[in-house]
């Protein structure tokens, strides 16, 4: 299966990638970003949606360590048809450091998987903090509108230990990865 790849990605407002199943629809940039975007509701299209709601208008890592403080924008990208894979290399006190971000739209999974993997390639050890944001913004999509859903206040509670399948999310990303046929094995998870 050929994946499309592309490096010194410079721009934030496009080309537009996508990771989607039956279920789910994530739409952002190549960049790793979630610009403003879309025709149908103008600038609300980008983003992870569940249809017929918008779940997130997107997500951020930041990472921070000796001195520097980055949120991450993507200087690669790999398109594969079952994941989008995000490289990036952080600059100035950070060089060194590279992240990789793996989306995974598993078959008839209601959700998507976002794993990131940071790697040290210097010869000394690294102290760094990573912050996570997401962004929720529930809404109906264009068509929700037209048959009465309406647009609301969003609230949300945090739940300290509610991430406690991330590792049962990882292993099904790596039995995925290292299958030589991974389309027999997505049928086989979900």
């Amino acid at each position: 299966m050929e994946r499309i790849r592309s490096n010194k990605v410079q721009f934030t407002r496009g080309p537009i990638c996508i990771c989607t199943n039956e279920r789910v629809k994530m739409m952002g940039a190549i960049d790793g970003l979630f610009p403003d975007m879309g025709g149908d509701i103008p600038y609300e299209m980008g983003g992870l949606w569940a249809p017929p709601i918008k779940l997130l208008d997107g997500f951020w890592l930041k990472i921070a360590g000796e001195g520097q403080e980055e949120w991450l924008v993507a200087d690669g990208f790999e398109g594969w048809p079952w994941k989008n894979v995000f490289l990036y290399h952080p600059h100035r006190n950070l060089r060194g450091i590279s992240i990789t971000r793996t989306d995974l739209a598993p078959d008839d999974v209601c959700g998507i998987i976002v794993s990131y993997e940071i790697c040290n390639g210097r010869d000394r050890e690294a102290n760094l903090t990573c912050s996570f944001l997401a962004r929720a913004n529930l809404r109906p999509e264009w068509l929700g509108e037209e048959n009465g859903m309406a647009d609301g206040t969003d609230e949300a509670d945090f739940v300290p230990g509610s991430c406690e399948s991330l590792e049962d999310c990882r292993e099904q990303e790596r039995l995925l990865r290292h299958t030589e046929d991974a389309e027999q094995q997505k049928k086989k998870w979900c």
